[in-house]
């Protein structure tokens, strides 16, 4: 799987498709032969931009240079960037560009130019993971399911952590890690429980990739992330499962330590 190739076609494929109503993140997953959740995951950690994100920012941007060096309506150029009605697009447009739509020919635009592949030559130690089949995994509990942005994923932490969400889940019957799960593009936090309780996800036995995350949290998770896409996947071949990928919180004698379990084919 290589995720230089997948991700500089999905870019071309974004750029040709800016005025087709048709063009979404999950066409783009599409267009690319990955399973949605898996690829929006990959373009987020290695763009720093979700897809819908980067396609909003792109369809606006091009309708700004639009409006300002033809003689485009609003309607027109709301149709062509994909939006259903000019009032959507207008609010969008506003948003992005601190100006309305009709101010657009004496205004100063907001420019979003498209992103490019580019090859870093780096010089740092390789990731060993662990390989290993692991029984049944039981994940308990029921928070709030959020996109997987790093934002997003952070403030559900910190208001879990001051409303008493994560205690709840310590006292879950048979509990032994709290777990981060990112599945199908969204992301919520349980316990690995080792008995089955409400809210549960249970994973069948399959083959994982364990990861140790090295450095002070969040920042060991972020670049370990970032590594596992950015460079280990390149140099394996291996296929990454339509299951859940996780990160396992240890609490030590200090602090936490982190894992990341990769489900792998």
């Amino acid at each position: 799987m290589n995720w230089i190739e997948i991700i500089t076609k999905s870019l071309e494929f974004i750029e040709k498709n800016l005025e087709s109503n048709k063009l979404s993140a999950e066409s783009v997953a599409q267009n690319v032969n990955i399973s949605y959740g898996h690829f929006s995951r990959a373009f987020n950690i290695l763009t720093g931009f979700t897809v819908s994100e980067y396609i909003r920012n792109r369809r606006l941007s091009f309708a700004g240079d639009l409006l300002k060096n033809t003689n485009k309506s609003v309607l027109d150029v709301s149709l062509d960037v994909g939006y259903e009605s000019p009032e959507a697009f207008s609010k969008a447009f506003k948003r992005f560009h601190n100006v309305n739509p009709n101010e657009s020919k004496n205004s100063t635009l907001k420019y979003f130019f498209p992103l490019q592949v580019q090859l870093n030559l780096i010089q740092e130690p390789p990731l060993y993971p662990i390989i290993e089949i692991k029984g049944e995994i039981i994940l308990c509990g029921d928070l709030q399911v959020v996109p997987c942005d790093n934002i997003s994923t952070a403030v559900l932490w910190q208001v879990s952590e001051v409303n008493g969400n994560l205690d709840d889940l310590y006292s879950l019957k048979g509990f032994e890690y709290i777990v981060g799960v990112y599945h199908n593009d969204n992301y919520t936090i349980k316990s690995l429980c080792s008995y089955k309780s409400n809210y549960c996800i249970v994973i069948k036995p399959h083959k994982w990739a364990v990861f140790n995350c090295i450095g002070s949290l969040p920042e060991g998770i972020n670049r370990t992330w970032n590594k596992i896409y950015s460079s280990w996947l390149l140099n394996n071949d291996i296929e990454i499962s339509d299951l859940p990928q996780l990160e396992i919180y240890k609490e030590g004698l200090y602090e936490y330590s982190c894992e990341i379990w990769i489900p792998i084919e």
